[in-house]
C-alpha cells in the first residue's frame, strides 16, 4: 500500500484494505437501494510504484488505493471528488460525464471534444467535422498517412489528458478517449494519482456489436502494434482489420481493467432508468467500507 502526505482534505485518500469480503457489503450514501457486486483488480506493477503527489491550485491531488465509501462521501460533499471514466466507445463515458455535469454540478472535460477543437482548422480544410471527421482524417492502419496522424492524435491526447486543470472547489468528471491506455506511463500515473478511475466495462456480447458498428461507422482508432497484414489477408486491408479488431478490443478491455480503480458493468452506465445519483451510488458501492486515511507503512 502507498501512503501519502495528508492536508486538510486530500482530493483522494489512501484507505486501509478490508480483509473480510463480507465487510465490504455495506451500502448507503447518495441513495438507498441494492448494492451491486464488487470487483477487484490485481495490479502488482502499480502497487510497486512509489508515492506520487501533485499540486493543483493549492490543494493536493492524491491517489486512492482504494478510496473508501466514507472518503468518497466526504470528497463529494466538499466538492473535491475527481472521477475519470475509461472504457470502450459507446459504454457510457460521455453520457454519464454529461449527466454528472448537468444534474450534479460537476465540472466536465471531454478529451475527445478538446482534440476535435485542436484539429478543427485542418479538418475543415479537408471538409471533415466531428468524431466522424477525425476518423476520416486518421484513416485506417494500412494507409500511408495513418502512423503519422496516429502519433499526432496521441500527442494531443497526452497533452489534453495530463494537462487537464482541476478546479480547487468543484467536483470534476474527466471523459477520456478509448485510447487512454496508449498514453505514456507518466501520464497514466498522473491520471491514477489525481482521479478515482472508473472503468465502464463492455461484455463479450457488446464487443461483438462494436466490431460490426466499427465497420458500419468508423471512429478514430489507435492501433499501435496490434494491426498487421498477414499472407492470408492477400493484401486486403479490410480483411486484416476484421481479423485484428477483435484482438484489439480484448487487449484494450484488459488494459482498462488494469488502469481502473473499479470496474462497473456498462449495462449499468447505459441503463436509462438509472439516474445520476443512483449511478454514483453504484460506483460508491464498489469501494471498500471504512475511512480513516493510513498514516504509515
Amino acid at each position: 500500500m502507498r501512503h501519502i502526505l495528508d492536508t486538510e482534505l486530500p482530493l483522494l485518500f489512501v484507505s486501509t484494505p478490508v480483509a473480510d469480503p463480507a465487510a465490504r457489503r455495506g451500502c448507503g450514501g447518495l441513495t438507498a437501494g441494492r448494492c451491486p457486486g464488487r470487483t477487484e483488480r490485481p495490479s502488482p506493477a502499480r502497487n510497486a510504484r512509489p508515492p506520487t503527489l501533485r499540486a493543483q491550485k493549492g490543494a493536493f491531488a492524491m491517489r486512492a488505493r482504494l478510496l473508501s465509501q466514507v472518503q468518497f462521501d466526504e470528497a463529494l460533499a466538499q466538492q473535491q471528488l475527481r472521477v475519470a471514466f475509461v472504457g470502450m466507445s459507446n459504454c457510457g463515458k460521455s453520457f454519464r460525464s454529461t449527466q454528472l455535469a448537468d444534474a450534479l454540478g460537476f465540472q466536465l472535460r471531454s478529451v475527445d471534444a478538446e482534440i476535435e477543437k485542436h484539429l478543427d482548422t485542418e479538418l475543415q480544410a479537408l471538409g471533415h467535422q466531428g468524431i466522424g471527421g477525425i476518423a476520416k482524417w486518421m484513416g485506417f492502419p494500412y494507409e500511408r498517412h495513418f502512423r503519422e496522424r496516429e502519433a499526432r492524435y496521441l500527442q494531443l491526447e497526452e497533452q489534453l489528458t495530463g494537462g487537464a486543470s482541476l478546479p480547487s472547489a468543484a467536483n470534476f468528471a474527466l471523459d477520456t478517449t478509448g485510447s487512454v491506455v496508449y498514453l505514456s506511463e507518466s501520464c497514466r500515473r498522473q491520471l491514477s494519482t489525481a482521479y478515482l478511475v472508473v472503468h465502464l466495462e463492455a461484455t463479450d456480447e457488446m464487443l461483438g456489436e462494436m466490431i460490426e458498428r466499427y465497420f458500419q461507422s468508423p471512429k478514430p482508432v489507435i492501433w499501435g502494434p496490434l494491426f498487421s497484414l498477414q499472407p492470408e489477408d492477400e493484401g486486403d486491408g479490410q480483411r486484416a482489420l476484421r481479423r485484428c479488431y477483435p484482438d484489439l478490443l480484448r487487449w484494450r478491455r484488459q488494459r482498462y481493467r488494469e488502469l481502473a480503480d473499479v470496474n462497473l458493468a456498462a449495462r449499468v452506465s447505459l441503463a436509462p432508468d438509472i439516474d445520476p445519483r443512483a449511478f454514483m451510488e453504484h460506483v460508491r458501492a464498489l469501494l471498500p467500507t471504512g475511512g480513516a486515511p493510513a498514516t504509515g507503512r
